[in-house]
Parts: C-alpha cells; structure tokens; sequence
C-alpha cells in the first residue's frame, strides 16, 4: 500500500513539475486571461482524475 502512495506521489511531483515549466512557456508567449482560462480547465481535468481513483 505504502509502495502504491509512494509511486503516486512520484507521479504527481512529475506532472507539477511539467505543468511549471509548461506555465512558464505560457506566460512568455500569452496573456494573463489566456493562461486563466487553461490553469481552470487543467486544475479541472486533474481533479476528474484524482477523484475517479
């Protein structure tokens, strides 16, 4: 069980930090309402995922 957490745990740090340095292209190339809108529908997806497990 421990093993299961811990290998979840990994996944999550891994998706955050893609998910920064992602943000971090978007906030150079767009603007603020643009990266609003795709932090909302992201954060969204991401909670459909955790609460299907």
């Amino acid at each position: 069980m421990n093993h299961i957490v811990a290998v979840r745990c990994s996944v999550i740090i891994r998706h955050c930090s893609h998910f920064i340095s992602k943000l971090v292209l978007i906030i150079h190339k767009e603007h603020i309402h643009v990266i609003h809108y795709w932090i909302g529908n992201l954060v969204l997806e991401e909670f459909k995922t955790f609460s299907s497990f």
